[in-house]
This record gives C-alpha cells, sequence and structure tokens, in this order.
C-alpha cells in the first residue's frame, strides 16, 4: 500500500486492522520513494492486490499517475488495484 502522507498512513493504519494478518501481508509504502521505485517493488513482490490511499486535501494528481504508471506495468500481469479517495465537504 502507498500512502503520501501521515493522514494516508494513519488511514493504511487503520485498513490494516481490518484484515486478517494471517491471511493478508500488507506492506505500506512511504511517499519518500520516487513513483519508479514503487512501481518496481511491486513488480518484485507481484501482489495479487495493491490499494492505494489519498486522503485530501491534494494527493489526487501523484495517485492518478502512480495508478497510471500501474495499469501500463500490469497490462501483462494480473493484478487488481484499489484506490482511495475522501472528497472533504
Amino acid at each position: 500500500m502507498f500512502c503520501q502522507d501521515e493522514a494516508d498512513e494513519l488511514a493504511l493504519l487503520m485498513f490494516r486492522q481490518l484484515l486478517d494478518s494471517t491471511r493478508y501481508e500488507v506492506e505500506i509504502i512511504s511517499d519518500a520513494m520516487l513513483t519508479a521505485e514503487v512501481v518496481a517493488r511491486i513488480g518484485e513482490k507481484s501482489p495479487a492486490m495493491i490499494c492505494i490511499a489519498a486522503v485530501p486535501p491534494g494527493g489526487l494528481a501523484q495517485t492518478h499517475y502512480l495508478c497510471k504508471r500501474l495499469r501500463a506495468r500490469s497490462r501483462s500481469q494480473d493484478c487488481g488495484r484499489a484506490m482511495g479517495y475522501r472528497k472533504r465537504r
């Protein structure tokens, strides 16, 4: 899972708590990594599912770019992707 800032990281930590740790391995990737590094890391691990979280304000452009790069790379791989973004009221 990729996070942009502390709010994203907190959202992903809470999401991880909801999952059964005996069935799912969750790795939270910091925003300190470049998009190319994130894509390469995901390529090495070959996960069955990728979850990307973005909590406003901001993060949507970076998240869109990451999704675009992952989509281009995963055309040859069978990998599910989920992206969550909650709009502020």
